[in-house]
């Protein structure tokens, strides 16, 4: 399940950005990764801890991408978002 950043990890998650591209990154709890759409990269989070190298993030397929921005888009129309 894909969620924006939650609980008391939100401040914190919320001032990270991707290393590569300086966006946002978006929280995939099911994968325990840092996401950026923008770059493609998943960044891993190893007991709590985001690891935001590019050497340990790994490149998303076509459908990974495509999975997270239909999750995302149902996520803001559920939230009343537009």
């Amino acid at each position: 399940m894909m969620t924006k950043a939650q609980n008391t990890n939100s401040a914190l998650l919320s001032l990270l950005v991707c290393p590569v591209s300086l966006s946002g990154l978006i929280y995939d709890k099911g994968q325990a990764e840092l996401v950026s759409l923008r770059t493609r990269l998943a960044f891993p989070i190893k007991d709590g801890v985001p690891i935001m190298m590019t050497e340990a993030a790994r490149l998303m397929s076509d459908d990974e991408v495509n999975r997270l921005r239909a999750a995302l888009v149902q996520l803001d129309n559920d939230t009343g978002k537009k």
